[in-house]
């Protein structure tokens, strides 16, 4: 009998930190694999803009989101005050071409 393989899940944890039930930041672990998936960094880009979508209403002035690939770590901003702007800048769309995101990113 040929041994069993286990196919792994990607799942993604997600940590809200609040204060006195208003969201301070967020923290989301995600699979090692996606760092080095060549859309997995677009793939994250995109979800933890979104996160930020569904915080928006009850977040602070200034808001910070972590992703988390095992050591290595992105800090999103989300500053009320300078037009609700999300740094760092979103990842490029191109039909075109494929755009490269750097793992210092």
């Amino acid at each position: 009998v040929p041994p069993q393989t286990r196919e792994a899940v990607d799942f993604v944890v997600l940590f809200k930190i609040e204060h006195q039930r208003i969201p301070a930041m967020f923290v989301e672990l995600q699979p090692f694999d996606k760092l080095k998936a060549p859309f997995g960094r677009d793939e994250v880009d995109i979800h933890m803009r979104r996160r930020f979508r569904q915080f928006f209403e009850t977040a602070p002035r200034t808001f910070i989101g972590l992703s988390a690939f095992g050591h290595m770590v992105c800090k999103y901003e989300l500053r009320n005050a300078e037009g609700n702007r999300i740094t760092p800048p979103a990842i490029l769309k191109s039909n075109n071409y494929i755009i490269h995101v750097p793992q210092e990113r």
